[in-house]
Order: structure tokens, then C-alpha cells, then sequence
């Protein structure tokens, strides 16, 4: 299980994607996954942290949780109660469907279950792709 990405390889990845319009052929997050492996619950919180440029002791501080905790989370050493990501997920302003969807895949995956998770809300807010 690959635990840690680097950025670097993902943005020279994301520059290669050609920059189709057309509905013919589409880009985007199965390449990515192919180069890079499946999304999960700790990469989403690794990537927003480095989309806002957060360090991990600062994201910790806002989340509440130790650096440490932190790490494990993104590291996939320790997984996200479903509880755990969506108190995250509202910290953060990330989409709660789309969280508690990778915590729950990331504990199937973890347990050897060959199930995939699909969740919507149910609320009518919609769902992230």
C-alpha cells in the first residue's frame, strides 16, 4: 500500500493529462488512481493540506487532534471512524458524503472485503465525485 504521495510526481502527472473538451474521452481521477493508487480518506486530508498549504502541525491544531494523529491518518495507519470524518470533513468544508464514502471503502479495504462503497445524501445536497 503506497502511504505517502509525492507531490511532485502528481503535478508532472496532472500536466500530461491532455485537455479534452470533448465527451469522447475523459481525464481525470481514474489516471490519476492508475499512477498514484485509490483515493483514500488520508490521501483526501494529505492533498487539501497541501492545497491550502497547511503544515501538519497547523491542520492538527485546527482539527483538534495531535501532529501525530494526523500523520497516522494521512499515512493510512490509523483509519477515520465514520464519526471521525465527518466532524473532519466539517472542519474542513469538505463534502461529509464523500468522507464518510472513503472512510467506509478505506475499512472494507483494510478488512480484505471486495465491496466498493457508493453514499448519497440523503438530505438533497448531492454527493462529490
Amino acid at each position: 500500500m503506497q502511504t505517502s504521495v509525492d507531490l511532485t510526481r502528481v503535478q508532472k502527472a496532472l500536466r500530461k493529462l491532455p485537455i479534452n473538451m470533448s465527451t469522447k474521452k475523459k481525464y481525470g481521477l481514474k489516471h490519476l488512481e492508475k499512477e498514484f493508487g485509490a483515493l483514500t480518506f488520508g490521501r483526501l486530508l494529505h492533498a487539501h493540506r497541501l492545497g491550502e498549504d497547511y503544515s501538519q502541525v497547523e491542520l492538527a491544531k485546527m482539527l483538534g487532534i495531535s501532529k501525530q494523529s494526523l500523520n497516522d491518518l494521512e499515512a493510512g495507519r490509523t483509519l477515520a471512524s465514520i464519526a471521525r470524518a465527518v466532524e473532519i470533513a466539517k472542519k474542513l468544508g469538505l463534502m461529509e458524503a464523500a468522507s464518510v464514502e472513503l472512510a467506509i471503502q478505506d475499512q472494507l479495504d483494510r478488512e480484505g472485503l471486495n465491496f466498493s462503497v457508493k453514499i448519497s445524501d440523503r438530505s438533497g445536497k448531492g454527493r462529490a465525485a
